[in-house]
């Protein structure tokens, strides 16, 4: 079985994403952890360069992620560029993590962009984590300390928890304690085993 996971900034998937990987039953992807490992390979630095020029890079020549994260906030085109580089990379890597899957595992992949565009990948049952605005807004002010408007930014360039939530066979509501999360993916894990 493969189960996809995903959620927008801030509503507690990565938080689900660890619990369940714990499991001996599960075999975790997660697609933002490549992304970061990825950063550091000479061919995708390369191609980052040639895309956004070496404003992109610190003074020891590592990608600034800060940068990065600046044009995207800042221009509409760099998400587009940074998908066509990224994306067929992450999945190539899913597909290498999928082989390595035994018959008694379940395959986890934590995909924060599964609903955003035409996905590659096949999933049995898919996941929605999410919260509320207001609480999301202050998770990531206070997770990521940014200013409010820099964090709605970033929110708002993402597709709406509500198109995922619609696209989802459930959706876990982080609204909550830790506990009551914990008890709904309890419930989750014994509806679906």
């Amino acid at each position: 079985m493969q189960l996809g996971l995903t959620g927008n900034i801030a509503t507690g998937k990565s938080t689900v994403f660890r619990w369940l990987s714990k499991r001996s039953d599960f075999l975790g992807f997660d697609a933002d952890a490549v992304v970061h490992q990825l950063y550091s390979q000479s061919s995708v630095v390369d191609q980052l360069v040639a895309e956004f020029s070496c404003c992109i890079l610190d003074e020891a020549g590592v990608v600034d992620r800060s940068q990065i994260r600046k044009l995207f906030l800042n221009d509409e085109n760099v998400r587009g560029k940074l998908e066509a580089i990224f994306h067929p990379l992450v999945y190539m890597e899913y597909q290498k993590r999928f082989a390595d899957l035994q018959p008694n595992q379940v395959m986890l992949a934590d995909i924060p962009l599964l609903f955003e565009k035409e996905s590659p990948y096949h999933f049995d049952y898919t996941i929605t984590v999410a919260c509320s605005e207001d609480l999301q807004l202050s998770r990531l002010i206070a997770r990521s300390n940014l200013d409010k408007n820099a964090a709605l930014k970033m929110i708002n360039k993402q597709v709406a928890l509500s198109h995922k939530m619609s696209q989802s066979d459930c959706v876990l509501w982080n609204n909550g304690s830790l506990d009551q999360l914990q008890r709904q993916l309890n419930l989750l894990v014994h509806r679906i085993f």
